[in-house]
């Protein structure tokens, strides 16, 4: 009776602390903090300790917010808005990597891990609100709180996928298998963005896209 009864107040005081939790996820305004809070498991201490190493930063729509060539001395977290990965061709002509949305991270990783020169642009693409944490203050919490690493690893997996999607698998498929594939996986994108910027994200002419369209309605 004892032992069932201790197992009840267990119960009792995990399903308490279960509600804290839920109660502190609605009340936190950021959403840093609701990400961070979601992904190291309600740690309302380690939260805080992350968030404080990071500086809002609101940059405005066109406006750059790293230029190919320059050092990448902070790695960005998506409050608000979209942003644009991308490099300039022999011709100067713009090549689209991948695109950057709410809740997500944004960083030239080549350049911000080696300390060398970026090979790509960061644009924004709407006005946007981003939480921008700098090489020193990143390396102190992968040391500091070590669950942040779970960040870091989600990082590399996410610039791993796209990289090697974008190379074996996404330029083989033809304009309509292309367009096919952004509807399907990028819904939101494929109605958020303009027709010309998907174009350069899909390596296609606008034409063609013009003509194809109404064959994925």
């Amino acid at each position: 009776m004892v032992e069932w009864s201790a197992v009840k107040i267990h119960v009792f005081n995990s399903k308490i602390q279960l509600k804290i939790h839920q109660i502190y996820f609605i009340i936190v305004s950021s959403h840093l903090k609701k990400y961070l809070f979601t992904k190291l498991n309600f740690q309302e201490k380690n939260i805080d300790q992350i968030v404080s190493h990071f500086t809002e930063k609101k940059v405005k729509r066109n406006e750059l917010v790293l230029r190919q060539g320059d050092l990448c001395d902070s790695a960005y977290f998506v409050s608000k808005g979209c942003l644009q990965m991308f490099t300039l061709d022999s011709q100067n002509k713009e090549v689209v990597r991948d695109f950057v949305t709410e809740n997500c991270w944004c960083v030239e990783l080549i350049s911000f891990k080696n300390n060398t020169p970026s090979t790509e642009n960061i644009r924004a693409l709407e006005n946007s609100t981003l939480y921008a944490i700098n090489k020193s203050n990143y390396n102190n919490l992968i040391n500091e709180v070590k669950v942040f690493d779970r960040i870091y690893k989600e990082i590399l997996e996410t610039s791993y996928e796209n990289s090697v999607y974008r190379v074996n698998i996404f330029n083989t498929l033809s304009p309509l298998e292309k367009m096919k594939w952004m509807k399907e996986y990028r819904p939101k994108l494929f109605k958020r963005l303009s027709k010309k910027i998907i174009c350069q994200f899909l390596g296609i002419e606008l034409e063609i896209y013009s003509k194809l369209v109404g064959l994925i309605q």
